[in-house]
């Protein structure tokens, strides 16, 4: 899969957004309190993410919906107030 641009879509792009969603602090968002439980995101090869939670949520499948941001052009910090 690619995105628009031509650039492969990888794990990294799941973590970098997962880790937005869980770690960024200055994000401002409702729906962040929707990836509280998570409690890791690693990618274990281009095509393989791990995600584990601290707790059982049986909603948790229904939050992953969420779309998944490309990396190569949001990382750095560029991504915010641009998608939540």
């Amino acid at each position: 899969m690619k995105w628009h641009d031509g650039k492969d879509f990888t794990a990294d792009d799941v973590v970098f957004t997962y880790d937005i969603l869980t770690k960024d602090k200055t994000l401002s968002a409702s729906v962040t309190s929707n990836f509280e439980d998570i409690s890791s995101v690693k990618a274990l090869d281009d095509h393989t993410v791990v995600i584990k939670l601290s707790k059982y949520n049986a909603a948790m499948l229904d939050y992953f919906t969420m779309g998944i941001l490309p990396k190569h052009l949001l990382k750095g910090g560029r991504y915010q107030h641009r998608f939540f």
